[in-house]
């Protein structure tokens, strides 16, 4: 779903146009929530904060995912819908490379407007959209620590059962590659790809379509999480391979 119906996105020195694609524009949140479900897990699992239980640890996963959207959500009606501005500017060859023509009234899409004229006619850094991507940046500086934190977290925990028996030890080694493996890829596959869009315009660079390259990349993410814990664990590696008859 997220390779057939992510948008295109074309990435120019002044701006990023997000074009739908088969007719809309999908992109699926439940990785966000997950997150936050394990990393308030882990904080629950910690000395400062076993005084709540967890029933409140889930509360506040809903309101801290709630309040994360509803900024989301916010900023994108704030600086990102089609506006007279974005309309006049929109380039004629998406016409041709996209077969969307952006300048239509009634054709929708998302414009990130990074800079835009002056009365001198000189390009000058856009404020709405300096604080929409100042959000942005938030929202991936708190993952990136949430998973340093839980990282941190684990390290701990596997070296107190240094003392443990063998069998303890031989799970929670597992357990922390397959963590660490689950930490890394989202680093490779979704916070590097959606920096380098955050950051690109700071050095005036234009990509065009190789915007769309970065965003699919994103959706390599969600397809390998669940099989990295397949393929890491042999007794469920087994039972899946012997529950689909294969070899």
């Amino acid at each position: 779903m997220h390779v057939v119906a992510l948008p295109h996105v074309h990435m120019t020195s002044t701006g990023y146009w997000f074009l739908p694609r088969n007719d809309g524009i999908f992109r699926s949140k439940g990785g966000c929530m997950r997150s936050y479900i394990h990393h308030d897990w882990i904080f629950q699992r910690s000395i400062m904060v076993r005084q709540l239980g967890p029933f409140h640890w889930s509360l506040l996963s809903i309101v801290v995912y709630a309040a994360n959207m509803g900024a989301l959500f916010g900023v994108s009606l704030y600086t990102l819908v089609p506006n007279d501005y974005s309309r006049s500017v929109a380039p004629r060859f998406f016409i041709d490379l996209y077969g969307i023509d952006a300048s239509d009234p009634d054709v929708g899409y998302l414009h990130i407007t990074f800079k835009r004229p002056d009365a001198n006619g000189e390009l000058q850094w856009y404020g709405p959209t300096l604080f929409a991507l100042t959000i942005a940046g938030i929202r991936i500086i708190n993952n990136i620590m949430g998973l340093t934190i839980a990282l941190g977290y684990l390290l701990i925990s596997v070296s107190r059962t240094l003392q443990s028996g063998w069998k303890t030890k031989h799970l929670q080694r597992q357990l922390y590659k397959v963590l660490l493996i689950q930490t890394a890829v989202p680093f490779v596959f979704s916070y590097i790809p959606l920096t380098i869009m955050l950051f690109l315009p700071l050095t005036g660079i234009d990509l065009g379509s190789f915007g769309t390259v970065l965003v699919m990349v994103t959706t390599v993410f969600p397809a390998v999480d669940g099989l990295i814990v397949v393929m890491m664990f042999p007794l469920f590696r087994c039972a899946v391979f012997r529950r689909f008859r294969l070899a």
